[in-house]
This record gives C-alpha cells, structure tokens and sequence, in this order.
C-alpha cells in the first residue's frame, strides 16, 4: 500500500496542515494505539483530546477550532470535522489484499466468460461458464463465480466467497469472506399435510397415524439479484428464490453471519446487524433496521424506516415506521410497559404476602 502524505490527506478533508506537510502516513489510530512514526493519532471527538499529549504519532488529527490542548505529535491537521470526515478518512487509509493485474495462472476460467477492463483474479479462483465480471472488480483468492452469474463494475469479493448459478451482482458491492449468495432455499413440505399445517388449524399435531410425511423439496429456480452499492458480511447467506429472485436493494448493508431466506425482498439503505434472521417470502422496505439476532419470520411485511431491536422475534406485520422491541416483538412503549410491568411483581408478591 502506498502511504499518504499530509498533506493529501488534509486536502481531501478541506483541512490545513500545521508542520510537516509531506509527512507520509500508513495508518490511522486512536491516540494511546499509536506506535510509529507513520502513525496518524485520530481525535475527532472529545474524549481522544486528552491522549494527544502522550501519543507516540507523529502526526494527529483534531477539528478546526480545537485548541488550548498539548499535542505530542509534530504535525497537526486540522479538519472541518463532520460525520463524513472518519468515513473519508478511513476509505483513503484501509487495508485490503493486494490482487496482481489479470488473471492468477492457478485460477480456471470456463467458456465464454466476460471479464471488463482492469478485472484482478487471485489465485485459487473457479469463473463459471458464461459468468460476466464488470471492469476494475477484484476477486481476491479461492472464491467461486458460478456459471452465468453477474457482478458490477468496481466491486471487491473477498477470500472464499461463493456465487451462485446465475446471481447477478450491482456495481461497487464488497462482499466479505465466506459469505455465499444462491444457495438453495430450505423449501420442504410432507406429501400429506403435517403437523405444521395441523398445529395451525387446530392448535395440535397431526393425528392421522397413515399420512405420508416425506419431505418434498421445491427447488431454487429464482437466483438472487444484489443492487448496486451492498457490502454483504462474512459467513451470511442469501438463498435463492424458488420461482422468482430474492433480492436486495441498492446500498443495504448487511453485518456478518446474516441469513437471508429464499424469496424475501429487501429494501435500498437498510442495515441488517449480526446474525439477523428473515425467513422466506418476507418483503422488508427502504431504510430499515433489524439489530443483531432480531429473527424474522415468513410471508410478513416490514414498512419502510421501521427499526426492529436486538434480539426480537417478529411475527407479525411491522407499519411503516414502527419501533418494536421484544419477544414476541410489540411496539417499543409496550416493550417498555411490560418490562417494567415484571419488575413491579415483586414488590405486588411482597405486599399481597404481607396482608
């Protein structure tokens, strides 16, 4: 990776520098992490400022304005600090594997295979037959590009990732390490109906001793489609829809250990956190958040902006806007009002023990 000076990196933040304007920076740290020469101590917010006087960087990063305060480190940039400025920072100083020009001779490339201007395969790399890779995307090593699958233009696929038979890819996505896109869809019903289909009508397990429960196995026909501007998390899945895509919307972005059933259609700029669950058939609108372990069930609905907390468990159709916490999961005053509702027990048991 080549550094960056100073100065550029002031200058793509519209900041000034104050000391050494061609010092060259690899990395970017919080005050107290910093160990060399080449360090860049990162203070944007208040609480970093007090580290500045021990830090061991040579350069540091402070908001236009900020002053009265002893900094270690003999270059200073000083930046107008906003919420865009750690995610340009970041973008200008990240680390990924490095991808040699063309195509890693220990890669198999099948026929009729499309691969745009400046495509980097690394070793390792199965492309399928009739697979099309859009100019500058980088596959980084050991991953799998199934026959007739699509990917953009710009994107980054890391180590191990697998794409499936004719999933189609938008520009600029990243996706991470082992995640797998297209894999079949777990769609299995009995020849006779079972206790699922009885428990729902009656509210008991199926009583007929002769049914035949073999499972039957609808199979993926669907593929998935991935908008534009998707980072997709180590070891999530995307299952294929059954007769149509499952999709998901442009700049969605999805943590690690995320699984996505077959046929479910997600929104653009949602972000679904670590180990979400959305069963088969579920539309989820723009915008929405699911918080790490939130489980979502089949064939429901989630509005647009709707915000679902950590570890709910959601059943039921969600309104556009709606904040729900719990299990099962209700509207976040009455998550509220039955917490506090379990915690008043005691104190009623006491007393009701006292008369």
């Amino acid at each position: 990776m080549s550094l960056l000076k100073a100065h550029e990196i002031a200058e793509t933040l519209s900041g000034e520098v104050d000391g050494d304007p061609d010092l060259e920076i690899e990395r970017a740290v919080q005050p107290d992490l910093a160990d060399g020469r080449n360090d860049l101590a990162v203070a944007l917010m208040p609480d970093f400022l007090a580290g500045l006087a021990t830090t061991k960087a040579a350069a540091a990063l402070i908001p236009a304005g900020v002053t009265g305060i002893e900094i270690a480190a003999a270059t200073v940039i000083r930046v107008p600090a906003d919420r865009r400025t750690l995610p340009v920072l970041s973008a200008l100083l990240r680390r990924r594997p490095s991808v040699d020009e063309g195509v890693h001779p220990s890669s198999f490339i099948g026929s009729n295979v499309t691969l745009g201007k400046g495509v980097r395969i690394g070793p390792l790399c199965v492309i399928g037959d009739g697979a099309v890779i859009g100019e500058d995307t980088i596959i980084v090593s050991q991953a799998t590009v199934s026959k007739q699958a699509e990917i953009g233009t710009g994107c980054f696929i890391n180590s191990g990732v697998r794409i499936g038979i004719g999933v189609k890819i938008g520009a600029r996505a990243v996706i991470h390490p082992n995640a797998v896109l297209g894999a079949d869809g777990f769609s299995f019903h009995p020849v006779d109906p079972g206790n699922v289909e009885a428990a729902r009508k009656t509210g008991s397990v199926s009583d007929k001793e002769d049914r035949d429960s073999t499972l039957l196995k609808n199979e993926s026909l669907g593929s998935v489609i991935v908008g534009d501007d998707v980072e997709i998390g180590a070891s999530t899945a995307i299952d294929s829809g059954t007769l149509k895509p499952t999709t998901v919307g442009r700049g969605t972005k999805i943590d690690d250990l995320v699984m996505i059933g077959h046929n479910v259609q997600i929104g653009e700029d949602c972000i679904l956190c670590a180990q979400v669950g959305i069963a088969g058939s579920t539309i989820v609108g723009d915008r929405v958040t699911l918080g790490g372990q939130a489980g979502v069930g089949d064939n429901l609905t989630i509005g647009d902006d709707a915000i679902i907390g950590a570890t709910a468990a959601v059943g039921t159709p969600i309104p556009q806007g709606g904040i729900f916490h719990g299990t099962p999961a209700v509207p976040r005053k009455q998550a509220v009002r039955d917490l506090q509702n379990i915690r008043r027990l005691d104190r009623l048991l006491k007393k009701m023990e006292s008369k």
